[in-house]
């Protein structure tokens, strides 16, 4: 080059300066987070990553490549229940290098599309006198000094729900009932809980291990002696925190 202060000259490395890129193995930013669904949804895991491009990736379920799941992200078929626990990973790669990721795990609750309960109702403490038969959605009544029907005296009188239950993981569950006064509760043939006494309003236990989405009979039966006449029936497990019982989960 030359100008009018520069005589004509090869242009020195001093005045050029080359953008050569730095070349980097991938590196991720933001690392899968465990996802947590209802069964027949699905389930996104998404990753992301710096590096020099193009960036490959690669997502794999308990160790194995899922075939297709080649972008950022990765989206489940819909789940059922056997997918809960399943632990999704995803390697980067480029021509410097490859690098895996934190495991994500997945969590499938079993959503039923339960009815509730039949209750039969009698108008006796020894469960003769059959007035009233009907679906209850859940069992969580407190009635007080009254009865569950005009039907039925507000004293002596007895109650028996019956169905099935279906459970919403594979889990150890504890079923709780709250009574005044006698009760007492079967799940798949199994007595959990009996306190068939006369008592003020009294929480009781028991434990049965159960399989996400199957169905287990259930059968409750409860009386009434002589003023205020309540029952709720629940349940919790490690992955379930103590509720009523929902109707989703209950069938007649």
């Amino acid at each position: 080059w030359s100008s009018a202060s520069r005589s004509k000259q090869i242009i020195p490395q001093a005045q050029l300066y080359h953008t050569l890129a730095v070349q980097e193995a991938p590196a991720i930013t933001t690392q899968p987070q465990d996802v947590s669904v209802n069964t027949g949804q699905t389930a996104t895991f998404t990753v992301t990553a710096s590096g020099t491009a193009p960036l490959s990736y690669q997502w794999s379920r308990d160790g194995a490549v899922i075939s297709g799941a080649t972008a950022s992200s990765y989206t489940t078929p819909p789940t059922v229940s056997g997918d809960n626990g399943a632990v999704f990973s995803v390697e980067i790669s480029n021509s410097y290098g490859s690098v895996i990721s934190n495991d994500a795990i997945l969590t499938v609750t079993v959503i039923g599309a339960g009815n509730g309960l039949k209750g039969e109702y009698y108008d006796n403490i020894d469960f003769t006198n059959l007035q009233v038969v009907r679906a209850d959605d859940t069992v969580d009544f407190n009635w007080g000094s009254g009865s569950p029907d005009a039907s039925i005296g507000a004293n002596t009188f007895s109650i028996r729900w019956s169905g099935q239950v279906a459970a919403q993981y594979d889990e150890t569950y504890t079923f709780y009932t709250v009574s005044d006064d006698g009760i007492r509760l079967w799940v798949n043939g199994q007595l959990l809980i009996e306190n068939w006494t006369v008592h003020a309003p009294t929480e009781d236990s028991g434990t049965i291990t159960l399989v996400a989405g199957q169905k287990y009979d259930i059968v409750m039966e409860y009386y009434e002696n002589s003023w205020g006449a309540e029952l709720a029936l629940s349940w919790s497990s490690a992955s379930r925190s103590k509720q009523i019982i929902p109707q989703a989960q209950l069938y007649h």
